[in-house]
């Protein structure tokens, strides 16, 4: 998947011709990076790319669209090479009023997430079994963070998270991250001062 390098161009017009925050009838439009940590997993990069609306001040309602390789192997004798394909719908909360420059947040999604890759398993014997394998999972996620308003239209956040994946006959409570990333938020009415 190529990387989304294309989308600065695209923030930065925008910041330029917009007006409005976290105002009710504005939209949200953002990238991040993220560095995943997980009981079994180690440092995995995560791209989202995310599309939400203000439904009333300071909450946001929207779309989230992620992708993940995953190249791992752990104790367990289970090696992996496997990509993942995510899309869920997210809630983000900003607390506080006003255009303050620091603005902290909550936000919590869940979604569906489409595996597909090589698995290997090690034998009793240390042989090893590989196979082809798609499936798919459910996942929630919960965390908060700080956005920092460079401009009225434009944000830089940084935020922990939580994940938790489950179906297929599999639940993984481990998974964490903390995400680094930009947003454009535009529309809606500019406050009156």
């Amino acid at each position: 998947m190529k990387k989304m390098y294309w989308l600065l161009p695209l923030f930065l017009l925008t910041a330029l011709t917009v007006h409005g925050q976290v105002q009710k009838g504005s939209f949200l439009l953002g990238t991040s990076v993220s560095p995943v940590f997980g009981r079994v997993i180690p440092f995995q990069p995560l791209e989202e790319i995310r599309f939400g609306y203000l439904l009333k001040d300071n909450l946001a309602l929207g779309l989230e669209i992620g992708y993940q390789h995953y190249s791992f192997s752990n104790d367990n004798g289970f090696l992996h090479d496997a990509d993942k394909l995510s899309a869920g719908l997210f809630a983000r909360y900003f607390l506080g009023k006003g255009e303050a420059k620091l603005k902290p947040f909550v936000q919590t999604s869940i979604g569906l997430s489409h595996w597909w890759g090589t698995f290997s398993r090690q034998n009793e014997d240390y042989s090893w079994t590989s196979y082809q394998d798609s499936f798919q999972q459910f996942y929630a996620k919960m965390g908060g963070g700080l956005a920092y308003f460079l401009h009225p239209n434009v944000s830089l956040e940084v935020s922990m998270y939580k994940t938790l994946d489950f179906g297929n006959g599999y639940t993984d409570f481990g998974n964490s991250g903390i995400n680094f990333g930009l947003n454009v938020h535009f529309g809606g009415k500019k406050e009156r001062e």
